[in-house]
Formats: C-alpha cells, sequence, structure tokens
C-alpha cells in the first residue's frame, strides 16, 4: 500500500551530479531545513566545481521549487524564495554562469504577493531507508491560533528516527499517542510498522482539525472530506481510516485531556504502547502526565505484552525536564 511516491523519485541527474547529492538537497528542501543549515552550503567542492555545469543547476532546480511535490505541497513561499536566492548567490560569488531558468523562476517567486491569509504550508519528510515520505500540513508561524502544536517539534523527529530504525516494536500492538500534533510520528508508524490500531490524541480543536487533514494527505481511504469543512472536531473515538486489508491499522484521532482522564477511559483505549514527544514543556503538566502514564503502563493493554511507553523529550529548560525525572521516580 504505502510506495515510494514517483513524483519523489530523482531524475535529470548529470555526471557532476550523484543520486546520493541530490537526494538530499531534496529531503532538505522538502522538510524545510534552514538554508543556510543545508549541507551543500559547506561544501566548497559542490558550490566551486559542481555548480558551474548548468546541467547541475537545473537538476537542483528539479528536485526542488519545480518538483511534482513542491508543486502540489508547497513549502512556504518565503522558504522557496529564500533557497533560490541562496542557490543563485553562490554561483555568484563563484562567478559561474547562471542557468536562465533560475533566474526566471526566482523571479517568478518575487512576483507573487506575500498574502496576509496565507497561514500554512507543507513539509514532506522523505523517511530514507523506509522506502516512504509523510506530507504534512503546518502553520508558518510558531505560535498560531492559541497554540505551538500546529509544528512540527524536534523530538517528534527524533522519535520518527527512532521508529524508522525499530518497526518491530510496533508491529501488532494497539498504539496511542499522546500529544500528537500534526502527526508525523503517527504517520510513520501507520505506514511502517503495520500496528492494528494508532491512536492520535490532543486537546486543541485546531491540532486535531489539523491532524486530520493530514491523515487524509497521506492515508488513502481516509473518510474525512467532511471533517475537513468543520469548524469543530469531529467526535472523539470516531475511526477516520478503518480498512478491510489485515496489515492497515485502524487510525482514531482522540480529544484527550490528561487531567481528566479516568480509569474507564484508559480501559477503552487498550493501548499496548504508547508514544509521546515534546510533550514536557510546562511544571504545571508533568503531574497530569505522569499519573496518564501510570495508569496507562497499569493497565491490560493490547494483551500483546507488558504495556510500554516510549517518551521522547528535548531539554528546553533543565529545571523543568529535572521535575518530569524525579516525578516518574516517585510514581514507578
Amino acid at each position: 500500500m504505502f510506495t515510494f511516491p514517483d513524483h519523489l523519485r530523482l531524475s535529470g541527474l548529470t555526471d557532476d551530479m550523484d543520486d546520493s547529492l541530490l537526494v538530499t538537497i531534496e529531503e532538505q528542501f522538502l522538510a524545510m531545513l534552514p538554508v543556510r543549515n543545508f549541507v551543500w552550503m559547506f561544501s566548497d567542492q559542490f558550490v566551486a566545481n559542481t555548480l558551474q555545469n548548468m546541467d547541475a543547476q537545473l537538476s537542483v532546480l528539479r528536485v526542488t521549487v519545480k518538483s511534482d511535490v513542491c508543486k502540489k505541497y508547497p513549502p512556504s513561499l518565503k522558504y522557496q524564495q529564500s533557497f533560490l536566492k541562496s542557490l543563485i548567490q553562490k554561483c555568484e560569488e563563484n562567478n559561474h554562469e547562471v542557468v536562465d531558468d533560475l533566474y526566471e523562476t526566482y523571479t517568478e517567486l518575487l512576483s507573487q504577493p506575500q498574502s496576509e491569509t496565507q497561514d500554512h504550508c507543507y513539509r514532506t519528510y522523505i523517511l530514507f531507508g523506509a522506502s516512504c515520505a509523510v506530507t504534512l500540513k503546518e502553520s508558518v508561524s510558531l505560535i498560531s491560533q492559541g497554540t505551538t502544536g500546529l509544528n512540527t517539534w524536534p523530538a517528534a523527529s527524533c522519535l520518527t528516527e527512532w521508529v524508522v530504525e525499530n518497526k518491530e516494536v510496533f508491529s501488532g500492538r494497539a498504539v496511542l499517542e499522546l500529544g500528537s500534533g500534526m502527526g508525523l510520528t503517527g504517520l510513520a508508524v501507520c505506514k511502517l510498522c503495520q500496528p492494528t490500531s494508532y491512536v492520535f490524541s490532543d486537546c486543541h480543536a485546531s491540532v486535531l482539525r489539523g491532524l486530520r487533514e493530514n491523515i487524509a494527505i497521506n492515508v488513502p481511504g481516509s473518510d474525512l472530506s467532511e471533517c475537513l469543512r468543520k469548524a469543530l472536531p469531529q467526535r472523539s473515538g470516531t475511526p477516520v481510516h478503518q480498512s478491510g486489508h489485515e496489515n492497515e491499522p485502524v487510525i482514531t484521532v482522540e480529544c484527550i485531556d490528561w487531567e481528566a482522564v479516568d480509569e474507564k477511559d484508559v480501559k477503552r483505549l487498550n493501548a499496548g504502547l504508547t508514544l509521546a514527544a515534546d510533550v514536557v514543556y510546562d511544571t504545571r503538566i508533568i503531574e497530569p502526565l505522569v499519573h496518564l502514564l501510570h495508569m496507562l503502563l497499569r493497565c491490560q493493554g493490547d494483551g500483546q505484552g507488558r504495556p510500554v511507553a516510549v517518551v521522547a523529550s528535548t531539554v528546553r529548560n533543565e529545571e523543568t525536564y529535572a521535575a518530569f525525572l524525579e516525578a516518574l521516580n516517585d510514581t514507578f
């Protein structure tokens, strides 16, 4: 069911550019990696030698701004402009002749108005070694609609890398994710790992809407056309994707308030494996989070072994993270 999309395959390679380099450029661009952090920006050999070939410039253009995936699920306009500006500058600084198509494409992007209503963009994460990609619609702003949950945070990316390397852990399991955000980790699990079921959860209405939309983008057959037009989130516990194929999970989106969950809710969720990423950001949520983890790990689970929880964190505040570890030690 989940195969590597044809529009992400590379074409038009030149003798001066190998496949792996273009793949790296493509991966970084589609995921909207800051241009200053691009691998090729630090490669003197690539800038001085490879980019002098105008066919190589065209190849970079083809796998980035002019790729089919960019046209359908574009990164932000500002990001595309920044990328081409940097590419042109690198060529000009090294006295390379710049191919006309590169100038023309950059000019076309500059002529597009920066709409004040353009509040979203798309990031596509190519999961190398796993032959699949995840495309997410995200907010262009760090804080939007009163939440930071409309963006993918670093710990979610790290947890997704762990998923790719440990697919067997999820096979045949009922998985619950706390604080799913825009769904990167969960969609990777659903595409790669063959769980029996996957529950995405959050408590913010805008995040839940974004989750359903991203599921619709990535999971063929998701019956979400109605919910995309609704202002309110879908009723908790309603499956958004249930296939007749044996290896496809039942996908559910739930509104879960950690402070309101009780033993009855935990039993209904029936999770054998619980995931969470970047959820330890405020000391006020530590007590309800740890209490919920305790209930989940004490329940019967999915009957496929002892319940397990995996929590990935970015340590932004040492005191907050220490308080989380202390609460875990006091509870378990």
